[in-house]
């Protein structure tokens, strides 16, 4: 039970990452408005690598996948930071996107092994 708990929020974790980009992709082509939207879904997607790692435990699931949903945790954390970050230093802000993907293809690779045949 609590590992398809895990796979079901890894499957929303990266679902919602793809809608992050689209609402994204909304401010910057169609209406800025949507920066707001854009940064309260990250709140509400923002909590689910927290609630993985947690399950990765109870579920006893391998150290590799514990210590990936670790990397998971550790990178909302940096994307959190960059949202922050004042325009002096926008080249570290620029950062934000790059983290965005990192986090999108480690929850596949996550994903990809949590369905091998054990």
């Amino acid at each position: 039970m609590t590992k398809k708990l895990f796979k079901g929020l890894a499957w929303l974790f990266a679902i919602g990452l793809v809608l992050q980009a689209w609402l994204a992709g909304l401010a910057l082509f169609h209406h800025a408005g949507y920066w707001s939207t854009h940064g309260r879904f990250a709140e509400g997607i923002s909590v689910l690598p927290f609630l993985m790692l947690l399950i990765s435990f109870a579920a006893r699931l391998p150290h590799n996948i514990r210590t990936q949903t670790g990397m998971l945790a550790g990178m909302v954390l940096l994307i959190a930071l960059s949202a922050m970050l004042p325009g002096e230093v926008g080249w570290l802000a620029a950062f934000h996107p790059v983290i965005a993907l990192f986090l999108f293809f480690r929850t596949m690779a996550i994903l990809r092994v949590i369905h091998e045949p054990a």
